[in-house]
């Protein structure tokens, strides 16, 4: 067989491949090359549906493990929404009924990881924004940060839900906003933050592992990101029980990771008159508070 009717016949099944996919909802732009279509292949979901890019995209009913309701300081919001501006007249949002509303334009943004661009450009993703009452706008000031990571930002409004598509689409077009479920968007912001908020609670147990350290691992629900930075907004809320010996702050507290994954993470405290191989457990007071975070 020629090389001239080997690359017709490569052409030809381009064509076919790129044909079948738009036949399934999502768009191709002309001129994709053969080996370019499997990022759009992975976009195709059940009964033709894109597959939505962003996290946390139903702010009718959003992932909010911090509790906030409204913010007026640059920083995040609710699970994987931050806020920024230097701007303090529009740097506000809030929950409300119909949504997330939005002091300014660009004040409250999601970062998404290049690992989810499949190396293509922004120029290749639509990016829409959509309102209780059917309204739906197409979203053109996105950008990508000096890391390579992709900014999405959200109008100034309402907004009852967002949506970042492989393809291009405009407003009509644009393929009907379906969510993903409250516990898969959980699953997937657990990733980037999590929080044990707890009031007189047993968390976890461990060993002491000599008379000043207790050491408890914690099974966090989904692997995190990347290695998480562990804070604890209030020591004081948070008791080690070491044996027979009454709770106790910790003096001192260390993390370590069990595994490559970042799901099992060790506590190390540092504690008074334990025993060499007691049972230490963690113990929350009224409110106590651990978070781990791998956001961007």
């Amino acid at each position: 067989m020629s090389v001239s009717s080997q690359i017709t016949r490569l052409t030809n099944a381009r064509d076919a491949i790129a044909a079948a996919i738009t036949a399934k909802g999502v768009s191709v732009p002309s001129g994709t090359k053969i080996d370019g279509l499997a990022a759009y292949v992975g976009n195709i979901r059940s009964g033709g549906q894109p597959w939505n890019l962003l996290d946390n995209s139903l702010f009718l009913n959003p992932v909010n493990q911090r509790g906030n309701t409204s913010v007026t300081a640059n920083g995040y919001f609710i699970d994987r929404w931050s806020v920024y501006s230097a701007d303090e007249s529009i740097r506000t949002a809030s929950i409300t009924s119909d949504g997330i509303q939005c002091g300014g334009a660009k004040v409250v943004r999601q970062i998404v990881p290049k690992e989810k661009l499949f190396g293509l450009s922004k120029s290749n993703f639509t990016c829409a924004a959509g309102k209780k009452d059917g309204t739906v706008v197409i979203i053109t000031d996105s950008w990508t940060d000096s890391s390579g990571n992709f900014v999405f930002p959200l109008p100034a409004g309402t907004w009852a839900w967002a949506a970042m598509y492989l393809g291009t689409y405009t407003a009509d077009t644009l393929p009907e906003y379906q969510p993903k479920g409250y516990g898969a968007e959980l699953a997937e912001c657990q990733r980037y933050f999590y929080r044990i908020k707890a009031y007189w609670k047993w968390i976890a147990s461990g060993i002491c592992a000599s008379t000043t350290t207790a050491m408890i691992p914690i099974q966090l629900p989904k692997p995190m990101r990347i290695n998480p930075t562990v804070t604890i907004p209030d020591v004081s809320k948070i008791k080690i029980v070491c044996g027979a010996v009454s709770p106790q702050v910790p003096s001192a507290v260390a993390w370590n990771y069990a595994n490559d994954v970042f799901d099992i993470i060790q506590m190390e405290a540092t504690v008074n008159g334990a025993t060499n191989g007691d049972l230490a457990m963690l113990y929350f007071d009224y409110g106590g508070i651990i978070d781990w975070s791998a956001d961007l």
